[in-house]
Parts: structure tokens; C-alpha cells; sequence
């Protein structure tokens, strides 16, 4: 491959390695949203659940204790009928969990996120929905593979520009295009040993 001395691509290394950084943000960004707007309901409905379980054990337990003793079975009822509730408020919260935990919980972490609050560079659109959430993170993973694959070539470019033989051949062109630098220059070193083979001279006289 042949280059040029005004377009050395390492000069593209720098906006590459910002635009792959950048990328890599919104993608990582995108990912963690995604991840925890599901993590965090399960662990809502898993609480929830769990502090109803222990509950119903809990009144089941006084309730069985409270008939034991005694057989008549008032405090006993109350008790069944307590855990009873509780038992029933579980399983409606199970069935429902989607209208009742998954989905309000899905649009206030995700309606209206706008990530150049904390990253100017970014370049995600606006999100008001887990669609276009899933929208964004698929625009994400194919920009950050693009902008992957321009570095790799950007970088695979630096290296064959700083090849010995591109060296050479930029040299060499340069030489026949524009030879007065190299030409002053042999002129200069010409003047600067006679100058100094002069002065030897006459030092020595």
C-alpha cells in the first residue's frame, strides 16, 4: 500500500480510539439498563413474596398452636383467615406481577432516559419504551462493531505506512518530486566542510 507523507493514517488513531471508546459507553450503558430493569423486579417480587410467605407461616403457625389448645377454634379462625389474605394477596401479586411490578417499574427506569446528561458524546436516541431500548442496544452493537472494525484498519494502515519499504518509498518519491530540499541540503553540507576544512587551515598557518 502505498501512502503519502499528508495522509498518514495515524493521524485517524486518535478520533478512532474516541469514537470505539465512545461506543463501547452507550453499548455498556444500554446493557446495564437492560439487565436492570429486569433484575430489580424479580428481586421486588421476590421480597415481596418472600416477607408474604413468611407471614402465612407465621398466622398458620398461631393459628394451628391457638386450635390445639383450644378446640373451640375463634382465635384459630381469625388467624387462618389473616393468613388466608395473605396467601391470597401473594398469588394475585404473582399472577398480576407484570401490570403490578414489571411494567411500571420498566417505564420509570426507562421513559425518558437521555444519556448526554452524563455523556455528551453519545449516540443513543431517546428512549420511552423497552422497545426502544432493545432498538438502541442493537444500533449500539452494530456502531460498536463498525467503528471496531475502522480502527483494526486503521491501525493495520499504521503499520504498513511505517514499513521499511514504505519508508523507502516515500523517500525516494519525494526526491524526484520535489528534490530542492535535498539538493539545498547537500549544498549546505558541501559549503559547511569547506568551511571548516578552510578554517583548519588556516589554523594551521
Amino acid at each position: 500500500m502505498n501512502f503519502s507523507e499528508t495522509d498518514n493514517p495515524i493521524n485517524e488513531l486518535p478520533n478512532q480510539i474516541k469514537a470505539s471508546i465512545n461506543a463501547k459507553i452507550d453499548l455498556f450503558s444500554l446493557f446495564i439498563i437492560k439487565k436492570l430493569s429486569k433484575i430489580i423486579p424479580l428481586f421486588l417480587l421476590g421480597l415481596i413474596l418472600g416477607f408474604i410467605f413468611l407471614f402465612f407461616t407465621l398466622f398458620l403457625s398461631h393459628a394451628f398452636i391457638a386450635w390445639y389448645e383450644d378446640y373451640i377454634g375463634k382465635g384459630s379462625t381469625a388467624a387462618l383467615i389473616v393468613s388466608g389474605f395473605y396467601l391470597l394477596l401473594g398469588v394475585v401479586i404473582f399472577i398480576f406481577r407484570h401490570k403490578i411490578l414489571y411494567d411500571p417499574i420498566h417505564k420509570s427506569m426507562i421513559e425518558g432516559l437521555n444519556f448526554k446528561e452524563v455523556h455528551p458524546s453519545s449516540n443513543i436516541g431517546d428512549i420511552n419504551s423497552v422497545d426502544d431500548l432493545d432498538n438502541e442496544l442493537e444500533k449500539s452493537k452494530t456502531n460498536s462493531e463498525i467503528v471496531d472494525d475502522q480502527l483494526n484498519d486503521t491501525i493495520n494502515d499504521t503499520k504498513d505506512y511505517y514499513t521499511f519499504d514504505s519508508i523507502k518509498s516515500r523517500f525516494f518519491t519525494n526526491i524526484i518530486e520535489n528534490p530542492k530540499p535535498l539538493i539545498g541540503t547537500i549544498l549546505q553540507t558541501i559549503m559547511s566542510v569547506q568551511s571548516f576544512n578552510l578554517r583548519r587551515r588556516a589554523k594551521k598557518k
